[in-house]
């Protein structure tokens, strides 16, 4: 018998040294607080770590195999997260931070920032990719809560004067393309101070949220209603073809005060003064269009309340 020998302790020792190494990755992908995932270059997952299976509320096996379009909530996400795949397969480029909207097994939906890289095999071509990233569905819940607060009124809910601005700016130019008119309002309750003296503040915000709440289901979605100040409130209706629509609008406002208001076990009976102004034959601006339509609504208040009148229907221009 012959026998050849060598000495293979140097690769032994590297085999486990890369075993281990192997082994110290896994177990800090297992453990890291961060979502971890693999996907093959069609966006099947192929490899997952227990952050993301918690994030998500699948189990492991459950993603395993499955595309990625399974946490997608609609289209829009699909092709947004493919569209990120794709810029990183044509860059070669890592795409730090991308944010998207996920959904979670239990349909609940939760937001995602992950940085994306490619995966290469031994030959260096594109086999894959990998993502690292956190749940970040607090932080989105926190900016949007913000967003809201600095755009809406945090009573009613209604939009509020910076709102009403930004939306002014886009209906005006689409009028204003379009030829067509916006009609301006500005109601201010009647006696509205009265409630708050006699039965007090508390009853009397809880009147503007119900008045808020009748308003929103008299008026279209394409219009705007906004609260400006106490009980003062801003209706811009887009693209008024003909005055009879906002005059239309102006009675049901009218008329939906005609049932009272109950509240903690008060019958309370209120009336409104309208004043209207119409884009672009009385102004262009929202300033203008403002002072306008409140002329227009100090002069029914001034006689009787309880009624519109357009600028310039009798009101002193």
């Amino acid at each position: 018998m012959l026998g050849v020998t060598r000495d293979i302790s140097a690769r032994k020792k590297a085999e486990k040294t890369l075993a281990l190494s192997e082994e110290r990755y896994r177990t800090i992908l297992e453990n890291m607080q961060d979502s971890y995932i693999e996907v093959d270059l069609t966006g099947n997952f192929t490899f997952v770590n227990e952050a993301t299976c918690r994030n998500l509320g699948y189990a492991m096996e459950e993603l395993i195999g499955q595309n990625f379009s399974v946490i997608a909530p609609g289209q829009d996400e699909v092709k947004a997260i493919f569209e990120a795949y794709n810029r990183v397969y044509k860059t070669g480029e890592p795409y730090m931070g991308f944010a998207f909207k996920a959904i979670r097994k239990d349909r609940s939906t939760g937001y995602a920032e992950i940085s994306i890289s490619l995966i290469k095999n031994e030959q260096g071509r594109p086999i894959g990719f990998r993502g690292v990233g956190r749940d970040v569905t607090e932080r989105k819940q926190m900016e949007q809560k913000l967003e809201e607060m600095a755009t809406h009124d945090f009573l009613t809910g209604l939009p509020n004067r910076v709102l009403l601005l930004d939306r002014f700016d886009i209906v005006a130019a689409l009028a204003h393309r379009n030829k067509a008119r916006l009609a301006f309002m500005s109601l201010d309750l009647d006696n509205f101070k009265s409630i708050n003296d006699t039965l007090g503040h508390d009853i009397g915000d809880q009147v503007l949220k119900a008045i808020s709440k009748r308003f929103t289901g008299i008026i279209r979605a394409s219009d705007t209603v906004a609260r400006v100040g106490g009980d003062e409130f801003i209706l811009v209706m887009l693209e008024t073809k003909h005055m009879e629509d906002a005059t239309a609008i102006a009675q049901k406002m009218l008329d939906s005060f005609k049932e009272p208001f109950s509240i903690h076990g008060h019958q309370l009976h209120l009336t409104t003064s309208i004043g209207i102004a119409v884009y672009p034959e009385d102004a262009e601006d929202l300033e203008t269009l403002t002072k306008k339509s409140d002329a227009a609504m100090y002069y029914s208040k001034g006689h009787g309340g309880n009624q519109f009148k357009f600028y310039g229907d009798g009101c002193p221009r």
